[in-house]
């Protein structure tokens, strides 16, 4: 095969050489970080959701905006994954569409989860546990880690596969 021919099936970039080391196992290492996150996500966002009965410490809404973004991005995540292991590829475009979504929703869910956080801190009432309000803050604040980590991950998809090394 000879240098100016390349490859259809998008296993070979524009110069005809396949992606070659690390370079080939970032967009894996990018899903399971955002896999972690939306993982870690849910499990601090779940005792301020469902023990806000007597005081809310976040509307529903916003519960409504992270358990869908957290979940959809957890299910996505993982069959991106699985789809690896048995050797399946998404196109870079469908990826990057992907990622700026997930940008959009993470840092819709910061904004609001940490609206929440402020607007219940500055009510003047503390209650002697302020376990829920920590644990809305942290989530706010991996929220924004994650909406940076899509940011990230449109960046270096749409880098890559416009130059041709993803294929399509």
């Amino acid at each position: 095969m000879s240098d100016d021919q390349a490859d259809a099936s998008g296993k070979y970039g524009m110069d005809g050489r396949r992606p070659q080391g690390a370079a080939k196992y970032w967009p894996a290492i990018f899903k399971s970080i955002e896999l972690l996150i939306c993982i870690l996500c849910i499990g601090l966002i779940d005792e301020p959701a469902t023990n806000s009965r007597i005081r809310v410490f976040v509307s529903q809404r916003t519960v409504a905006l992270a358990y869908s973004t957290f979940a959809s991005y957890l299910i996505i995540s993982a069959a991106y994954l699985f789809g690896k292991l048995v050797k399946d590829h998404w196109p870079w475009k469908t990826t990057a569409a992907l990622s700026l979504i997930g940008f959009i929703l993470y840092a819709a869910c910061a904004a609001t989860l940490l609206k929440d956080w402020v607007e219940t801190k500055e009510r003047n009432y503390w209650p002697p546990n302020t376990q829920r309000l920590d644990l809305v803050c942290a989530t706010g604040f991996i929220c924004v880690i994650g909406a940076i980590v899509f940011l990230i991950e449109l960046i270096a998809v749409a880098r890559s596969g416009s130059r041709g090394d993803l294929g399509d």
